[in-house]
């Protein structure tokens, strides 16, 4: 069996006959919509969810528009995950222009066109599949910065030492960052401990943190080296 993602639209359009017609062309292309009424309502729902596509309307009924919903999805930590189509009546360059300013990756005029909006509907899901391979790609990036912080930046403290017992831990603020820990015991009784906080975050700050925990673990043998 081949298992086949099935992405969800989200569509926020306060005219019944078009949000059912949004709803029926999205479903015809695989899309599993998501239909509400108001930029308030939606606005629930997409903080809900995952919505790769989201089809709006610029001019809502309720108090808040399209396109302070469009704000509002781009200022989540998920909102650039989502492809945003707006519909509006307005045609005009400053109109236009506002839609994009908002956040939004597209836009269609109506009345709609619906061979227009199978073309948009089709750049849509490119966009998708590139958005989707850059999560990926991320991803992959962060497991391997996550590696490097567990085996290169933080030692293991020992547990062979009678006067001593130590515990270790670090909790980065985002997935991994470049502080360093490490501990260098020279008898039961003596111990160095290395601490360093490298000020950045992410992968930049491991792999700077890696080299400078390994030029002060190079620093300390030669030093250990020079006075036996």
């Amino acid at each position: 069996l081949i298992w086949i993602p099935i992405l969800k639209t989200l569509i926020v359009e306060d005219e019944p006959i078009t949000r059912l017609l949004l709803a029926a062309i999205s479903h015809s292309r695989g899309f599993e919509s998501t239909a509400c009424e108001t930029a308030e309502e939606a606005w629930e729902v997409y903080q809900s969810d995952t919505y790769p596509l989201v089809i709006l309307d610029w001019l809502l009924a309720g108090g808040m528009d399209g396109l302070e919903l469009c704000r509002r999805i781009r200022n989540l930590p998920q909102g650039d995950r989502s492809v945003i189509l707006v519909i509006t009546s307005r045609n005009r360059t400053e109109d236009l222009q506002a839609v994009l300013e908002a956040g939004a990756d597209d836009y269609l005029a109506k009345p709609i066109n619906v061979g227009l909006l199978e073309v948009r509907l089709t750049i849509a899901e490119r966009q998708i599949e590139l958005l989707t391979a850059r999560k990926d790609a991320e991803d992959a990036l962060s497991r391997a910065a996550s590696n490097i912080q567990e085996s290169v930046l933080l030692g293991q403290p020992p547990r062979d030492m009678p006067a001593i017992k130590l515990e270790a831990l670090t909790i980065p603020s985002l997935e991994v960052d470049g502080d360093f820990y490490d501990f260098i015991k020279h008898d039961e009784w003596n111990l160095d401990i290395l601490v360093g906080d490298v000020m950045g975050k992410g992968i930049p700050a491991a792999l700077l943190g890696a080299g400078i925990k390994s030029q002060f673990l190079r620093a300390i043998s030669q030093l250990i080296f020079a006075t036996e």
